[in-house]
């Protein structure tokens, strides 16, 4: 599909180190935590909102949770297949540690 070959291939032989990252690492976690006041702060979840509603911004015209459960359905493998090969490395870092925390609440209930 479009949203994996576009998206998320491009980044799989880098996800550990974009997920180590402190700016590389909010999408991803945004994603798997959508504007969660623990890893962004106010002025930061203000940024995805339109100035006159206060709602989350969206350009895509699919629903704001549909899309966000395509693009975790196509990236979830990867991050769980990243923070089993990259564990030492991610709990070392407070970004990787981050996704490592999140990406193991995605993944409840998912079979391998």
């Amino acid at each position: 599909t479009l949203l994996k070959s576009a998206i998320i291939e491009p980044i799989t032989g880098e996800l550990t180190e974009i997920c180590m990252h402190k700016y590389g690492s909010c999408p991803i976690l945004n994603l798997l935590s959508p504007l969660s006041t623990q890893y962004f702060d106010p002025a930061t979840i203000k940024l995805f909102e339109y100035p006159t509603t206060g709602k989350p911004t969206c350009t895509s015209k699919k629903p704001a949770d549909t899309r966000r459960s395509e693009l975790l359905a196509g990236l979830l493998p990867q991050l769980i297949a990243a923070c089993e090969s990259g564990t030492r490395d991610l709990l070392c870092s407070l970004p990787g540690s981050r996704v490592l925390t999140e990406t193991f609440f995605a993944a409840e209930g998912e079979s391998k």
